[in-house]
């Protein structure tokens, strides 16, 4: 499985984009949630509600500072959260929600 998500990944190379994200997570509607964590690892977030289930992976890349031309500035944080929504063990959709939520 890890070999799929990978294989899913260097297809849909180029300049990173969200287009890119959301088509890498379509590819994946119908795995299994065996092979969501034996791919991704432990959810960092994992619970049911209305029979299905959802795997949240939250990834954290830093924060990003911005500093104009007189030395003040401001620092945003940089993540994407994205949750795999799953129906008897099979993944049938996801969202996603961050500013780093990019593929190449």
């Amino acid at each position: 499985m890890k070999k799929l998500l990978l294989l899913s990944m260097i297809i849909l190379t180029g300049c990173a984009t969200e287009a890119k994200y959301q088509a890498y997570l379509d590819s994946l509607i119908g795995i299994s949630k065996d092979n969501i964590v034996e791919g991704l690892g432990k959810p960092d977030e994992e619970y049911t509600a209305n029979g299905r289930e959802f795997l949240t992976y939250k990834t954290n890349h830093g924060n990003s500072v911005y500093v104009n031309k007189y030395g003040s500035g401001y620092s945003t944080p940089r993540y994407c959260n994205t949750t795999y929504i799953l129906e008897k063990g099979k993944m049938v959709s996801w969202k996603y929600n961050g500013n780093t939520c990019r593929m190449d």
